[in-house]
């Protein structure tokens, strides 16, 4: 996508909604007069360009409260919908909280009303069409009508998109009709779309999964997996998770198991924060702060933040799993997060989406238009004083140990937490001012437990940066061998040297 130049750039982002912080809730790309932008077409950017968030609005008409989706699925063969229809509908009894909690799990009831209106007859786009055109709302676009779709039979145009992406498993389109006093659009209707290269003939279980995707000398997906994230995301609009854990993980992976699918904590408090749960009292607060370069200490847009808890520090140092942590965020077009937790303290990651693990893509369309095409190292926040863009040590997870705890305090915000990039080259050190609960760390070598310590063989040290930062030199001793045999090398060598001299000099 091409951009027109920096004073565009900037004149977009500032009229960007900036309340719309990044999070569980997912943003679409309009302009000012509410014309839905399509993002895989457009060349250049428009001047006047919003975010708004799609929320789903219809309400039951029943005297309840409940938001309604009625839905319908696409299959080629009729008799697949006794295989397909069971799926869908776990994929959704799980937004609405129904799953088995076990002692501990999290219950709560969510507002949505799912009915089931049977096969579709075509597997046409139900577009509203005037004569023989396509009908335009009062924005200008595109209006589709009626039940929502599950498809494993796409229509050609979606095809089309497969064609042109063949590793792509699934595609999603809605359509949204926008509130612009209220910055939000209506999800009026929402299809979800399997490709259909992917799946196994007849639709049947594979390797011990129920209905998967089928990848190529790569293992199975679960189609379940698949459909909760895309339901979470396009029919009730919440946004993709960094959390592998998370229903709305939006990247599929064989290596990661599926078979056992529920809630996480994250999941249910996003839910409760845009739609409202019953029977939901667990107490929360927000974190919130900014990741800025280390170059110019711009915001960084396109990057994540994991909530590591204290608990699981030692663990983390070991493993460097990211699905320890608690809750995550996603920056938005100024850099800046908010991260909802349980009260607790927390270390806190950041990591930049556009890499390997996390494809710029798979985000919402604020992130894939706004999102840097750039990677920063991985860097845990050092707290005041400490965290800065010129540490001079490797990222490792054994540094976690002197990052700063964050607080999260019940009903009482924590702000002002500063993330600078690592950057070796930069000219100019900065330094963050520290948030308003942290407590910096004072970890000393001793502090390590005899597991951890012989479980690593590792040998620590620190050293404070010149001019800012810290860094801890995590070594596993093949270094200092390599360096003895260096030294032995040289003294020989040197030896060599000074017996021949003498035998000139004879």
């Amino acid at each position: 996508m091409k951009f027109i130049g920096a004073f565009q750039i900037t004149l977009i982002l500032a009229l960007l909604p900036a309340w719309l912080i990044a999070g569980g809730r997912d943003r679409a790309l309009f302009l000012s007069n509410g014309k839905r932008l399509d993002i895989y077409d457009t060349q250049e950017l428009p001047k006047s360009v919003i975010g708004l968030t799609p929320v789903l609005a219809k309400v039951c008409g029943d005297g309840s409260e409940n938001l309604c989706i009625n839905w319908k699925l696409g299959v080629k063969d009729p008799s697949m919908e006794s295989s397909i229809q069971p799926v869908v509908n776990a994929a959704l009894k799980l937004w609405r909280m129904e799953y088995d909690a076990g002692e501990e799990g999290i219950q709560a009831a969510a507002p949505f009303k799912f009915t089931y209106e049977g096969v579709l007859e075509s597997n046409e786009l139900p577009y509203e069409t005037l004569g023989e055109e396509v009908a335009l709302d009062s924005f200008g676009n595109e209006i589709l009508n009626g039940d929502f779709i599950v498809s494993m039979d796409p229509p050609e145009e979606i095809l089309d998109y497969f064609q042109e992406n063949p590793k792509d498993y699934v595609f999603s389109k809605q359509y949204l009709v926008p509130q612009l006093s209220l910055e939000t659009a209506d999800i009026s209707w929402a299809g979800i779309f399997v490709n259909p290269a992917f799946l196994p003939e007849p639709y049947g279980s594979c390797q011990n999964t129920p209905i998967c995707i089928r990848m190529s000398g790569s293992g199975n997906l679960s189609l379940k997996a698949i459909l909760v994230s895309e339901i979470g995301r396009k029919f009730l609009g919440l946004s993709a998770s960094t959390l592998s854990k998370s229903l709305l993980y939006p990247i599929q992976n064989p290596k990661i198991s599926k078979s056992y699918i529920e809630p996480q904590a994250e999941d249910v408090m996003w839910l409760d924060e845009i739609y409202g749960l019953t029977n939901y009292n667990i107490a929360s607060s927000w974190i919130e702060g900014e990741i800025k370069s280390g170059l110019d200490a711009s915001g960084w847009t396109g990057a994540t933040v994991f909530a590591i808890p204290e608990a699981e520090i030692e663990n983390f140092s070991i493993s460097s799993d990211a699905a320890l942590a608690v809750s995550t965020a996603i920056t938005d077009e100024n850099g800046k997060f908010r991260i909802r937790l349980p009260p607790g303290q927390y270390v806190l990651i950041a990591e930049s989406l556009n890499s390997d693990s996390f494809p710029i893509s798979s985000f919402d369309e604020v992130t894939q238009v706004f999102g840097r095409n750039t990677v920063f190292q991985e860097d845990f926040y050092d707290g005041a004083g400490r965290e800065s863009n010129i540490e001079p040590a490797q990222y490792s997870p054994r540094s976690i140990f002197y990052s700063a705890l964050v607080a999260s305090l019940a009903d009482k915000k924590t702000t002002g937490v500063e993330f600078y990039t690592n950057e070796p080259e930069a000219e100019k050190a900065y330094l963050a001012k520290g948030s308003s609960n942290e407590l910096l760390s004072n970890f000393e070598f001793g502090d390590l437990s005899e597991n951890l310590r012989a479980s690593l063989a590792l040998d620590m040290a620190w050293s404070l940066g010149s001019s800012a930062g810290c860094s801890l030199m995590v070594q596993d001793g093949t270094s200092e061998i390599i360096f003895i045999f260096v030294l032995l090398g040289c003294l020989v060598v040197c030896r060599m040297f000074l017996v021949r001299w003498d035998l000139r000099v004879k």
